[in-house]
């Protein structure tokens, strides 16, 4: 374990500790006897074909968490997660040219096995305000876990909510560090500030800058029948503004269940930064995108249609998916739209899922298309996932993707790919 986890976990547990100094000893013992341990072991597998020597992938670890939440005393608890991933299958050298190697973006640190002290944190609950400090999994629009590989992405925060408001939920909060496999900052093992994990160079004339982290508020309410709004902005600090909004109506009409939804974020510069990871030095970055969405469920069968569109006209970096959160309705499993040329992009989505008791069946179809003055870009994307949690193995669950992706880079240039995923994953 690293010195400064070490010394992290070190600072919650004596807090936590002093905070409960004065309480009786029967207390304690039942706060330690009714703590909750909880984990899951993964194991998944990647095959990427792109048909480019040294561009294909193949590999397979597994891995996955041990963590332990005491239970709450006079509000106050605290607790501690490790997660770890471990190469299985895979290339020893995944920086050489060989087909099928096991590359950092899927499930290792380039060819490392590696674990990390993911979560570490104190808690005080009273009522309906919750105060949370320290490592911690976050769920939110443009900070998310993305957990779809061995460990998640994971933060250092402190999160403040508050639903004392009928039917509003306000949290208050500031992210300052991330660790994990959508950071671009360098090594994915450690927790390093939001926008050096966001690629912006850390230093410039030797004077370390650009090393703060994002502060956030938002209001949920749902005090409309059906209906959920929220509003959210964050502040990079000394990087970007962002201000999002979505409304999503969710009713049922005879045997059909509907849900519609419309999404619209905006995103500007409040500085110049000195280097984004792309290269692009000195660029204000102002771009909007607004989505739509519908759903309509009849027994086990849903059919989903979505679109969204961007609307920078340049091919500059953009802020949402860096901190591993994509909220645009349109996506593919394995490729979204900041995985590829952003500039002008209209992307639609259609999509049907059948829930039944073999397990859970969805075929999606993408189509992404930029309209960059220099360059046609279109990506379109086929997605096939079965996922069924076994019945005869309680918190037993599998899944298998299949995507296939065709891309066209201007006349000159083609990226198709192929991509399998499988994945095993026990929960306790």
């Amino acid at each position: 374990m690293k010195k400064e986890a070490v010394k992290f976990m070190f600072m919650v547990c004596s807090v936590s500790v002093l905070s409960m100094a004065s309480i009786a000893d029967d207390n304690l013992e039942d706060a330690f006897r009714d703590a909750k341990v909880s984990g899951e072991i993964r194991y998944k597998y990647i095959v990427k074909d792109d048909g480019k020597l040294g561009g294909d992938a193949e590999g397979s670890a597994v891995g996955g968490s041990l963590g332990v939440e005491m239970a709450p005393l006079y509000g106050f608890s605290a607790g501690a997660m490790f997660y770890t991933t471990n190469r299985v299958t895979g290339s020893d050298n995944p920086l050489s040219a060989e087909d099928k190697q096991l590359t950092n973006t899927h499930l290792i640190d380039g060819d490392r096995s590696y674990t990390i002290l993911g979560q570490s944190y104190l808690v005080y609950k009273n009522k309906n305000t919750t105060f949370k400090a320290g490592r911690q999994y976050l769920d939110t629009p443009f900070i998310g876990a993305d957990d779809a590989r061995i460990i998640p992405n994971l933060f250092e925060a402190y999160m403040f909510t508050n639903s004392d408001i009928s039917d509003t939920k306000i949290t208050i909060g500031h992210v300052s560090k991330m660790a994990g496999w959508d950071s671009l900052g360098g090594d994915i093992t450690t927790f390093v500030p939001m926008t050096q994990a966001a690629g912006i160079t850390t230093s410039q004339n030797g004077v370390e800058q650009y090393n703060k982290g994002v502060s956030l508020a938002s209001i949920i309410y749902s005090g409309i029948t059906d209906t959920v709004l929220e509003a959210w902005y964050y502040r990079a600090h000394d990087l970007v503004d962002i201000y999002y909004i979505q409304g999503v109506y969710d009713t049922k009409v005879a045997d059909v269940s509907l849900m519609v939804g419309a999404q619209f974020w905006h995103t500007n510069s409040t500085s110049k930064y000195n280097k984004w990871a792309s290269g692009t030095q000195e660029d204000q970055i102002d771009y909007s995108v607004y989505g739509l969405m519908s759903e309509a469920t009849i027994y086990d069968a849903t059919l989903m249609l979505a679109y969204h569109s961007m609307d920078m006209r340049q091919n500059l970096p953009a802020i949402h998916g860096i901190w591993g959160a994509y909220p645009e309705y349109v996506f593919a499993q394995e490729s979204f739209v900041t995985s590829y040329n952003l500039s002008g992009v209209d992307a639609i989505k259609a999509g049907a899922v059948y829930d039944s008791t073999f397990g859970e069946f969805s075929i999606g179809y993408v189509m992404f298309n930029s309209h960059d003055e220099a360059l046609v870009n279109s990506q379109n994307v086929l997605d096939l996932i079965y996922a069924h949690d076994v019945k005869y193995v309680k918190n037993l669950s599998v899944s298998l993707l299949y995507e296939n992706a065709r891309v066209s880079q201007d006349s000159r240039v083609n990226e198709d790919y192929d991509f399998y995923k499988a994945s095993i994953t026990y929960a306790f």
